[in-house]
This record gives C-alpha cells, sequence and structure tokens, in this order.
C-alpha cells in the first residue's frame, strides 16, 4: 500500500537522477543481468512517480476526453535559480482523504519544465481527470498559504490556477491574475480554445509524500 506522510521540504528538492548509460544496450551480458536491470531499471520509474499517469499536455486539435478538464498555470524565475532546468508539479488531490491521491502504481500530475534562468512566464496546459489539484510536496518549497490551497478543475472547464514566481526576494509565491494570462494567451498557448475561469481555491492540509511500502 502507498504510505503518505507530510514533510517540511522548504530546503530541497528530491531528484532521482538516471544515468543514460545504465540503459545502453551491453551485447555481452547475458540473459539474467539483462533482465534484472531491465526490473531495476522498471522500478526507478515507478519510483520517480513515472508510472500510471492520465494527464497529459493538452493535445492541439484533438477533443479532451470525457470526464475531463484543461488545467493552465505558469512559471516564471525572476531571481537566477540553482538548476539550469526546473520543474513546477501539481498533484491530482483527494479532497475526502486531505492526501494526494498518488502511489508508485498510479500518480496523476502535471509537471511543467522550464528554463532556470530569469526571463518571461512559461505557461502551461494540461489535460487533467476531472478534480482537485494541489501544489506537490516533491516540489521545492513554498510559502504555507500556497501548499495549503487545492485548485478545483470541473469535467469540461479550462481553468486557470495562477502564475508561480520564484521573486527576487527568493521565495516562490502564486499570482492569480487572470487578466494578465488572457492578454497573451494567443500568444503563449495558442492551442487552447474556449473560455477560460479563475480555479477555485480551497483550504486544505498539505499534501504529503509517498512511499512504497508492504
Amino acid at each position: 500500500m502507498a504510505r503518505h506522510f507530510t514533510l517540511d521540504i522548504s530546503n530541497f528538492k528530491l531528484v532521482h537522477p538516471i544515468s543514460h548509460r545504465f540503459a545502453e544496450a551491453d551485447m555481452t551480458m547475458d540473459t539474467w543481468t539483462v533482465f534484472r536491470r531491465g526490473g531495476m531499471l522498471a522500478l526507478l520509474l515507478l519510483l520517480e512517480g513515472c508510472g500510471l499517469n492520465s494527464v497529459r499536455p493538452l493535445p492541439a486539435g484533438r477533443p479532451i476526453r470525457d470526464n475531463s478538464a484543461v488545467l493552465v498555470y505558469g512559471v516564471g524565475i525572476e531571481s537566477k535559480w540553482r538548476a539550469q532546468l526546473c520543474s513546477l508539479q501539481l498533484d491530482e488531490y483527494d479532497i475526502e482523504r486531505q492526501v494526494a491521491t498518488g502511489n508508485c502504481y498510479r500518480f496523476n500530475h502535471a509537471d511543467a519544465v522550464f528554463p532556470g534562468m530569469p526571463g518571461p512566464i512559461h505557461y502551461f496546459a494540461f489535460e487533467v481527470p476531472a478534480g482537485r489539484y494541489i501544489y506537490s510536496a516533491f516540489n521545492s518549497g513554498c510559502e504555507a498559504d500556497v501548499r495549503r490551497q487545492a485548485y478545483a478543475a470541473p469535467a469540461g472547464r479550462i481553468v486557470f490556477v495562477g502564475n508561480f514566481v520564484y521573486g527576487k526576494d527568493k521565495r516562490l509565491a502564486l499570482r492569480r491574475d487572470l487578466a494578465t494570462f488572457e492578454r497573451q494567451r494567443d500568444t503563449v498557448l495558442p492551442e487552447l480554445k474556449g473560455k477560460v475561469t479563475l480555479a477555485q481555491a480551497m483550504q486544505v492540509k498539505p499534501a504529503g509524500m509517498f512511499i512504497w511500502a508492504p
């Protein structure tokens, strides 16, 4: 079963690097070695959250699946970050149990990857299962009020969460400015068609990480 726990992650971000050399074919390996390494790689991918994920980038020119919504958010950096690439993840959230819905087999999450240098806001749109989404516990730290908010994504709707910005004060904050996004949506997300509304926010318990345990 998946065990959920809450951890103060204000000063670090989990990273699970997988060496490309690990996946290289070695024609001299015996069958058992190939099988063993393949199993280890599959396990690493599951631990990385690469199991089943029903979230996908907004498909251009294709209809949205039934019982799905479109989740839009922006990410930006005003002060140089410590890595060349950054990611910011929103996880599906169980509002009744007050936990992220993920486990090592299925983990619905939107993951925006963007340059770790100061520059304009980068916008992302994802087709997601209808429900609620929360700032992931696997991200670096954020302001407490942001970590305690879940955002509704009703079926058939396009919702804008806001812009997550790492500011000049070296703190990450959420700016929920729909009007600014609307003025530039045709340029930054030309494939996004339809009315966009500001995602309804609800006060919740912060999402915890999960680990696989017997």
